[in-house]
């Protein structure tokens, strides 16, 4: 169909019907054309759907719409709103992955630490039984200086009695005590030989 239908003048002046013509070209600028640059105040609206005919939109400031259709379905409010969290959610994936490679470092050094303060909870423990051990050397020289004096002191009680016994001296006891040797004897202070005979004074003494 064709969009503007102007009357034929088929022959001689007629004013009205040039001017019919003209008011049906002035129309239809008027209601039924889009104009790039409208005049202020004038209207400038679609009546019905304009196909872009696989077009682009090329440098488009804005879209105000009451809903929008992407490959056939519908985005409404909701979609877009979830579209929008999403998106604020992938902006935040760069400063999580950061903050997980923070903390996998951190946790690298904990765990150094950990396994250097496990080596020197070894180290110590070889240190405790290593002192354990040289604490039992100890003690076991302990107990054999221990039974050496004992066994020295029984030795020295055994030779003041045979002493004793070859000079004539009368030993009244041996105490042996915790090692300690203690004699209770008799012995002379002031030895005399009368007539090729041994005199000895006896008193009594402890050692």
């Amino acid at each position: 169909m064709t969009k503007l239908v102007i009357d034929n003048i088929t022959s001689g002046y007629n004013l009205s019907k040039i001017n019919e013509n003209f008011q049906k070209i002035q129309n239809e600028f008027q209601m039924r054309v889009l104009y790039r640059n409208n005049p202020v105040g004038e209207p400038n609206q679609l009546f019905t759907d304009i196909d872009l005919n696989g077009k682009n939109l090329l440098n488009v400031n804005g879209i105000d719409v009451q809903s929008f259709t992407v490959g056939g379905a519908p985005l409404d409010k909701e979609v877009l709103e979830d579209i929008s969290q999403n998106m604020a959610t992938l902006l935040l994936i760069p400063a999580l992955a950061e903050q997980v490679r923070d903390d996998s470092i951190q946790v690298e050094g904990n765990t150094f630490i950990v396994q250097t303060l496990a080596a020197q909870v070894e180290l110590t423990a070889i240190s405790v039984a290593s002192d354990k051990t040289d604490a039992q050397g100890y003690a076991q020289t302990a107990i054999e200086a221990r039974d050496d004096a004992i066994a020295s002191a029984t030795s020295t009680a055994v030779l003041l009695a045979n002493a004793g016994s070859m000079l004539g001296i009368n030993f009244g006891a041996f105490t042996l005590n915790d090692g300690e040797l203690t004699v209770t004897h008799l012995t002379t202070t002031e030895p005399s030989l009368v007539d090729g005979e041994l005199i000895l004074t006896y008193e009594t003494l402890e050692v």
